[in-house]
């Protein structure tokens, strides 16, 4: 999902979209398009849409966008008649270099999961329309603690578990 989070012209609500998003399994991923300096009162949509679902969101505009530029957008040639010099060209190729790195990022995330299965206790006289929490930790079974990764050299990886908080059974479990 490319926007701002606002539902500018949806026939549902936030929670009907979640409610439907998690029935249907479907992991949302977003990049912003507000850009550093403005006000987003939709940006918790657009968290929410994506958490509550196994994903996340993408900030390409964000405050360290122009971090490493320097020279300028433009400056006046004449201060009598408002004609301005054209600028560097960094702050064009930033944006663009910033939105590259995040669809990378998102198709990083997408493309590098791992997919757990397994077979639920479930009471048969449950309901379908249940939700079903699930946690998903990495931990040593000895210690109960959280497992540390290492890389090839053996330094200290760190890593972070993104999960969906749970389910709804789209039929009943035999």
């Amino acid at each position: 999902m490319i926007g701002d989070g606002n539902n500018n012209n949806g026939s549902r609500n936030l929670e009907e979209v979640l409610e439907l998003a998690k029935r249907k399994q479907v992991t949302i991923y977003g990049m912003s398009t507000v850009s550093y300096g403005s006000d987003n009162p939709n940006r918790e949509t657009l968290e929410r849409l994506a958490s509550e679902t196994g994903g996340r969101v993408e900030y390409p505009l964000g405050p360290q966008l122009y971090k490493d530029i320097s020279g300028f957008i433009s400056k006046p040639m004449d201060a009598g008649n408002y004609v301005y010099e054209a600028g560097t060209g960094g702050y064009a190729g930033e944006v663009s270099r910033a939105i590259i790195n995040s669809v990378a990022n998102l198709q990083g995330n997408i493309t590098t999961q791992y997919v757990l299965r397994y077979v639920p206790d479930i009471d048969p006289g449950a309901s379908e329309k249940a939700f079903r929490k699930i946690k998903v930790e990495l931990v040593n079974p000895a210690t109960n603690e959280q497992l540390p990764m290492k890389d090839e050299k053996g330094k200290p990886i760190k890593y972070s578990i993104v999960a969906k908080a749970g389910y709804k059974a789209s039929r009943a479990v035999e």
